[in-house]
């Protein structure tokens, strides 16, 4: 995407398209629903009469005070649940899919929204800590809740959907970011402090690009058909959110200056999140645009021959991180095994 095209569209009105009856009666899980983008759309999801919301935060102190806030401005209480998760925990998020199996009977859709920008170099999980809560943690929670949603689509008749928040600012870098990794040891490379501490400032970008190619290589080891589980990205575009808050003062006052120009609201990023919502199966494994499917903008490093096949051995390093954290959960997916 060239730049000029990105610019342009950061003026967009944004339509709001999902519909009361795309909510009512349905169960929703948006992680990092407190603040920024999830906030936003949880609060459109409440105003659109979803049954019950589930707001995965990892401070439930500032949870319940969104909470209170999107009642009183919606109207709508006993809607809304506070819920713990923490991505830089995988034993959280494996607390946290126990739960959801335990104490809801339904989950229409999950929105994995929950990300870090930290401008700085360190380990959570035993791997650098971007890495593990944009990339694994959320993949990990994705497969996780795959075979949930399958049975409950068998059960219920509902339409299940995870939808990924993802960025497009990889794709407007100088040059793709996950040039130059070692392709036959991808997770050993991208965890050397000594090689990548400099460009702590890009690491944001490279973790969400490397979402985008994991959940791109599992929604075609996965379609639809075989799981009954509808699997998208979208981008919100450059909104006006705390993402940068905890970063150095170089990259803040960058942001700062970039959002002043250019950003969205947080409530007309959020729209991007209810159009992936709304989206059908044709979005299956597909990137979206100011919500609409976009495949055409991805550049061609992402779709070539090389593209596709780094994004097939990133998945095979990530998988086998996967099934050490939870035994069987890939099988489970791909091959409707049960879960160890």
């Amino acid at each position: 995407m060239a730049a000029s095209d990105f610019v342009s569209s950061q003026f967009k009105s944004l339509p709001i398209l999902l519909k009361p009856t795309d909510c009512q009666g349905r169960t929703f899980i948006i992680t990092g629903a407190n603040g920024g983008l999830g906030f936003e759309a949880t609060r459109h999801l409440v105003a659109l009469g979803a049954a019950r919301v589930v707001m995965a935060v990892r401070n439930l102190e500032s949870g319940r005070s969104s909470k209170s806030d999107i009642e009183i401005t919606t109207g709508r209480r006993d809607v809304l649940q506070v819920w713990h998760l923490d991505l830089a925990s995988y034993e959280s998020v494996k607390k946290f899919v126990r739960e959801v199996e335990e104490k809801l009977d339904r989950v229409d859709v999950l929105v994995a929204n929950a990300g870090v920008n930290t401008g700085r170099w360190e380990l959570t999980e035993g791997t650098e800590s971007q890495l593990t809560v944009n990339c694994i943690s959320n993949l990990l929670l994705t497969v996780l809740m795959v075979p949930i949603m399958r049975n409950q689509k068998r059960e219920l008749g509902i339409e299940p959907k995870i939808v990924h928040v993802g960025s497009r600012g990889a794709f407007l870098a100088a040059k793709p970011p996950h040039i130059g990794i070692d392709v036959d040891n991808i997770f050993n490379d991208l965890n050397s402090k000594q090689r990548w501490q400099t460009q702590v400032d890009d690491r944001y970008i490279l973790t969400k690009l490397l979402q985008l190619f994991a959940l791109r290589q599992l929604a075609t080891l996965a379609s639809p058909s075989q799981t009954s589980v509808v699997l998208n990205i979208t981008d919100p575009g450059l909104c006006r959110t705390g993402l940068t808050q905890n970063t150095r003062w170089q990259m803040r006052l960058s942001a700062y200056i970039g959002k002043l120009m250019l950003g969205r609201s947080a409530e007309m990023g959020s729209r991007t999140i209810l159009a992936a919502v709304a989206a059908g199966e044709e979005s299956h494994g597909k990137f979206l645009i100011d919500c609409e499917v976009a495949e055409d903008s991805l550049p061609g490093w992402v779709t070539s021959e090389d593209g596709k096949i780094f994004q097939q051995r990133f998945w095979g390093e990530l998988a086998v991180r996967l099934e050490a954290i939870q035994p069987g959960c890939i099988d489970a997916v791909v091959n409707k095994t049960e879960i160890s």
